[in-house]
């Protein structure tokens, strides 16, 4: 007796089918309840039980992709909007939400127009953290971007992933000493979380 009608290819569920199919025939095998089925039973379920739990969370992940492909589809449109404030609206809030699972679309905003948009997303890219490795070649190129405040998140979201990291110190170097308080202390900042902190006598609060 079998669970799986004939003449049908293997599916996605046929491994469990094929394990309720051996279930059938340990019970006719062993229709008392001896130790020799016991055992067997219990084999059965630790095998049984991991791949159903697989299963399900294989189901959940792909779930949860096309949930996202459909967010993604709907911020599309926004995304290309010839506003700069909406694309980064949309920006930040499919980083929001989706966080890493979003990193291919928000790496292709740091090639934006408008530098607004492109600190943002490496600001985003920032937030993501040492799960932003994928982004690390295009936060290389933002480096050299001609919005220095661009360079800035670029070089902080380097940091984060923990990649390059010689290429961040040297760009951060050059914000060590801006005459801006907030923008120095998020260099030095991060300079000293590296280990690579200029001498004291380079910031200009020493002086």
């Amino acid at each position: 007796m079998s669970l799986r009608p004939s003449g049908r290819g293997f599916g996605n569920n046929d491994h469990l089918l094929l394990l309720a199919d051996l279930g059938i025939a340990l019970a006719v095998a062993f229709p008392q309840p001896t130790w020799g089925r016991r055992i067997v039973a219990f084999l059965f379920t630790a095998v049984a039980i991991p791949l159903l739990i697989a299963s399900v969370v294989l189901a959940i992940w792909a779930g949860a992709r096309c949930v996202f492909q459909l967010h993604l589809f709907r911020l599309r449109s926004r995304l290309i909007h010839p506003e700069a404030g909406i694309r980064t609206t949309a920006l930040q809030q499919l980083a929001e939400k989706w966080g890493s699972l979003a990193l291919p679309s928000i790496i292709r905003m740091l090639q934006d127009s408008d530098p607004a948009v492109r600190r943002a997303a490496a600001a985003e890219i920032n937030k993501i953290g040492y799960e932003a490795v994928s982004a690390v070649a295009a936060l290389l190129q933002a480096l050299r971007d001609p919005d220095r405040a661009v360079q800035l998140d670029a070089a902080l979201a380097l940091c984060k992933t923990g990649r390059e990291l010689d290429s961040a110190a040297s760009t951060l170097a050059s914000f060590a000493t801006d005459t801006d308080v907030e923008i120095r202390g998020q260099a030095l900042q991060a300079l000293k979380l590296m280990g690579k902190a200029p001498s004291p006598q380079l910031s200009p609060s020493a002086s």
